[in-house]
C-alpha cells in the first residue's frame, strides 16, 4: 500500500559508507568515499564506519539555503542574546552545524464515509423561579469526502515529529528524481521507523484534523462522536529526501535542537536560559538602574 506508485522495480546499486554513532545510536550513509568525522544527530566523533552499497530509490527536494544561511541565521538567534548559556554561542557548536538529508514518505489521503454525531444544545430556563439548563440532544450523520495532498511521515525517530512537522512546509510538486550527484557533500540520515507504526500515526494525525473540521461545520454547542463510518486510504505514496540543517547541543545532560529546512528556511530552535547568566544579566541591571538613580540624584 506504501510502495511507490512510480516504482519500475530497479535498485541502484551505489557504493557508500555506512557510519553509526556508538553515542546517540544514529546511523547515516555518505555516497562514495567521502569520510563523515562527527555523528550529524549529535556531533560525537565516537562512531565506527564500513562500506556499504546504498540501495534507495527517493526522489529528492534540494538545498536552496547554503550552510552559511544557517550558521548566520543561528548566530543572530543566540549570540546576543544575554540569558542564553555560552555553550550554545561557542564558534564550536557554531561550526557543528550539519548539512542532513531526512528520510519521509510523502503519500496523499483520502477519508471518505458518515460520521454519526450526538449533538446538543443548553438552553437556559425558569422553573419557578429557579433557573435550569435544559440540553436538547439531536443525532447529526455527516458525510464525509476529505481528500488530502503531501502528507509528510517522517521516517526517523533521531528527530521528534513534534519538532520536525514545525519546519516541514516542503513543496512536493516538483521533485527532482534520484541522483547520486544531487545529494553532494550531504549525510544521509537512515530510516530506523517501522513503516505501518508510522502510517498508522499518520491516520490518527488526519483523523483529528479532520474530525476538527467536520465538527466546526455542525452547528450545536456539544459534539461528541458516536459512530465513526469514515474509511482512510493512502495513496500516491513516495520516499523523499528532504534537506535540514542541523545542530544538537548538549547541556546539562539535556539536548537542544537547532533546526532549518534546508528548501525554504523555516526554522525551529529550542532554547534555555542559565542560571548564572539570569544572575549576571540581572545584576547588571540592578547595577544599570542604581547608576542611573545616583546620578539623577546626584545632579539634580
Amino acid at each position: 500500500m506504501y510502495q511507490d506508485s512510480e516504482d519500475n522495480g530497479m535498485n541502484y546499486g551505489i557504493a557508500a559508507r555506512r557510519f553509526h554513532c556508538r553515542d546517540c545510536n544514529a546511523s547515516f550513509i555518505s555516497l562514495g568515499s567521502k569520510t563523515i568525522e562527527y555523528c550529524c544527530v549529535c556531533h560525537s566523533n565516537n562512531i565506527e564506519t564500513k562500506n556499504d552499497v546504498y540501495e534507495k530509490k527517493p526522489y529528492i527536494v534540494p538545498f536552496r539555503k547554503t550552510l552559511e544561511d544557517a550558521k548566520n541565521d543561528y548566530q543572530k538567534k543566540v549570540l546576543f542574546h544575554p540569558l542564553v548559556p555560552f555553550v550554545f554561542k561557542s564558534k564550536a557548536t557554531i561550526e557543528a552545524i550539519q548539512k542532513v538529508y531526512l528520510p519521509v514518505i510523502v503519500v496523499d489521503a483520502n477519508l471518505q464515509g458518515t460520521v454519526d454525531f450526538l449533538a446538543g444544545d443548553k438552553t437556559k430556563i425558569m422553573k419557578e423561579k429557579v433557573a435550569f439548563i435544559e440540553t436538547k440532544k439531536y443525532s447529526v450523520l455527516a458525510d464525509v469526502n476529505l481528500n488530502y495532498h503531501h502528507i509528510i511521515l517522517n521516517m526517523t525517530s533521531k528527530l521528534q515529529d513534534r519538532l520536525f512537522h514545525t519546519i516541514c512546509d516542503y513543496q512536493f510538486d516538483q521533485l527532482l528524481e534520484y541522483n547520486p550527484n544531487a545529494l553532494g557533500d550531504s549525510a544521509i540520515l537512515v530510516d530506523d521507523k517501522d513503516l505501518n507504526a508510522v502510517a498508522d500515526l499518520g491516520r490518527q494525525r488526519i483523523m483529528k484534523h479532520a474530525m476538527a473540521v467536520i465538527k466546526s461545520n455542525i452547528n450545536h454547542e456539544l459534539k461528541k462522536v458516536n459512530n465513526n463510518g469514515a474509511l482512510l486510504n493512502f495513496v500516491n505514496s513516495k520516499e523523499v529526501l528532504v534537506p535540514v540543517y542541523l545542530l544538537t547541543v548538549h547541556y546539562k545532560d539535556k539536548d537542544y535542537i537547532y533546526l532549518m529546512n534546508g528548501e525554504n528556511g523555516a526554522v525551529s530552535l529550542e532554547l534555555v536560559f542559565g542560571k548564572i547568566e539570569i544572575i549576571l544579566f540581572s545584576l547588571l541591571m540592578f547595577g544599570l538602574i542604581f547608576l542611573i538613580a545616583f546620578l539623577i540624584a546626584y545632579f539634580l
